[in-house]
């Protein structure tokens, strides 16, 4: 299904802009007891089979935890270490390598993507720049029917890009916004293009390397991965094993694993500028304006990589969420309190629960009190 400003976004933004400012949450005053209640009842309440998250502050991970079950048939307990499908917080990270090459001068945001990748072919509603795949304004479309489980393995980012790079564009690029993770993928091959790496080795080397994300990789496909969750589907009598799909065709935008813990090690780095300098890290966060106004006069809040909020109660919010087959996942950074939350949950179609957590947590850390019953509706 495309993913569309109206549907993909408006949920977050109702929930993340809300809620009033405050002094800092103490870890002695309970945190991390009063984080994990948060788990344990989002999974008993929302049905979940496992969540784990974590909370960064003040430049360190102060709480790790995890809840429910990461193998619901085997009772195997969920543990704050496991690995999870990402799904598209991978974006951010892709996004991340784009600038480090813009920083070297080895990538050029409002050069074609043809100067990278010669085998894309001319499109006749425009010519796609790399700005454009970053912000999901280049036309390309998303996946199309049963593409959202992909089954065939490709070799390389070009073999994946072969599936795709004939179709027509959906606008002119740079003229509206339409999500696309197909994008991604053609930005990871201007990628390996630009740097002479492949992806995986540019990943390990420049962004999971220096940010101590030791238990972060690709997903492949029949590369068994210690301390994994199952991945699950929602169904009327509880979680139901999904099975395996192949991520070789969405690596860039969807295909990276990872634990909650990495995820906030990135966010860290993010913020004392070990990956990218203060100019990079704020060129990403400008919501590009598009050439044909939203319907109703609304704009996406996507950037370069990530979704933007700005809210007179937390600050600005810098965030990305994540759902696929047996996943469903969000990575936000609270910049105004040098605050970082993961959550990662081993179901599909679980994004309201997750998001509700990431904003309890985030609520946890900031120092703001607990929210009732009713109370996100009534903001």
């Amino acid at each position: 299904m495309l993913r569309i400003f109206s549907a993909r976004f408006k949920p977050i933004a109702a929930v993340l802009i809300s809620c009033g400012l405050s002094f800092a949450v103490a870890a002695e005053d309970g945190l991390g007891a009063r984080a994990q209640g948060v788990l344990d009842r989002a999974v008993a309440e929302a049905g979940l089979p496992a969540l784990s998250a974590g909370i960064a502050r003040d430049g360190k991970i102060v709480w790790v935890g995890a809840a429910g079950f990461m193998d619901v048939e085997n009772k195997v307990a969920a543990n704050p270490d496991m690995v999870h499908r990402l799904a598209s917080v991978s974006k951010p990270m892709t996004a991340v390598a784009a600038m480090q090459l813009v920083e070297q001068g080895k990538f050029d945001l409002e050069a074609p993507v043809r100067k990278y990748v010669a085998s894309w072919p001319e499109k006749p509603e425009g010519e796609i720049l790399i700005r454009h795949v970053l912000s999901h304004t280049s036309g390309m479309r998303h996946y199309l029917g049963v593409e959202n489980r992909p089954m065939s393995h490709y070799a390389t980012l070009l073999d994946a890009m072969n599936l795709f790079k004939d179709r027509p564009l959906a606008f002119a690029p740079g003229d509206q916004y339409l999500y696309t993770t197909y994008g991604y993928t053609l930005l990871g091959a201007c990628i390996e293009s630009a740097s002479g790496e492949k992806y995986a080795d540019y990943m390990r080397e420049h962004v999971w390397g220096p940010a101590g994300m030791e238990h972060t990789n690709l997903e492949v496909k029949g590369l068994d991965t210690p301390n994994k969750a199952k991945l699950y589907r929602r169904s009327a009598s509880g979680p139901v094993a999904d099975a395996d799909d192949d991520a070789s065709v969405r690596y860039p935008g969807g295909g990276i694993q990872s634990t909650a813990a990495d995820l906030l090690r990135f966010g860290l780095a993010l913020e004392n500028h070990a990956l990218l300098s203060k100019a990079s890290m704020d060129r990403m966060q400008v919501v590009p304006p598009l050439g044909t106004p939203p319907a109703g006069g609304k704009r996406t809040p996507y950037a370069l990589g990530w979704m933007v909020f700005d809210s007179k109660d937390y600050g600005r919010i810098v965030t990305h969420d994540g759902g696929q087959s047996g996943t469903s996942t969000n990575f936000s950074i609270y910049p105004d309190h040098g605050v970082v939350v993961a959550v990662l949950c081993n179901v599909q179609d679980a994004s309201k629960p997750v998001v509700d957590v990431t904003i309890a947590l985030a609520r946890l850390a900031i120092g703001l009190p607990e929210r009732t019953p009713g109370a996100a509706a009534a903001n």
